[in-house]
């Protein structure tokens, strides 16, 4: 009988710790990349700036984008109906954007054009989209834009 309740015991913690594992995890975006290790295949949710363009896409704090190349690439973007729409509400050529998103992150390969990123990112759900900026826009301008409003912003929305 002791047996039996030991396996029963193991089986039940093994896959507590198997949950555990596979959890969401709520961060912020700059605590992501600075222990990317800690989050690396694990599912996770942050709110970030995302700007993209013609063939190029990445996503950023301003609090911690020139620290070592620190951006995330949309990398294999698998979109969900309900976050396709949410992400629909921003211009299709170019822009500025803040939301929330979940999804799985990896670090430690060379992702993106030519390598260049160290980490991506696998959207499951984006939501609370706000746009920032439609289109492109002067390079002092964007920054303007980024400084007020962006991921780590004076006044991020």
């Amino acid at each position: 009988m002791r047996l039996v309740g030991g396996l029963i015991l193991g089986l039940v913690l093994a896959q507590a710790a198997g949950n555990f594992r596979n959890a969401r995890v709520r961060t912020e975006f700059c605590e992501l990349l600075k222990r990317a290790e800690l989050y690396d295949g694990k599912e996770v949710t942050f709110r970030t700036t995302w700007k993209y363009g013609f063939e190029w896409s990445y996503v950023y704090c301003v609090t911690c984008r020139d620290k070592r190349k620190s951006v995330a690439r949309f990398f294999g973007m698998i979109w969900t109906d309900a976050s396709q729409r949410a992400i629909n509400t921003a211009q299709k050529d170019a822009g500025i954007v803040n939301l929330s998103v979940t999804g799985v992150f990896k670090t430690g390969g060379s992702y993106g054009h030519l390598g260049g990123f160290r980490h991506k990112f696998i959207v499951r759900k984006a939501w609370d989209v706000v746009v920032l900026s439609k289109g492109m826009k002067d390079p002092t301008r964007e920054k303007e834009i980024e400084a007020k409003w962006a991921c780590g912003g004076k006044n991020s929305k």
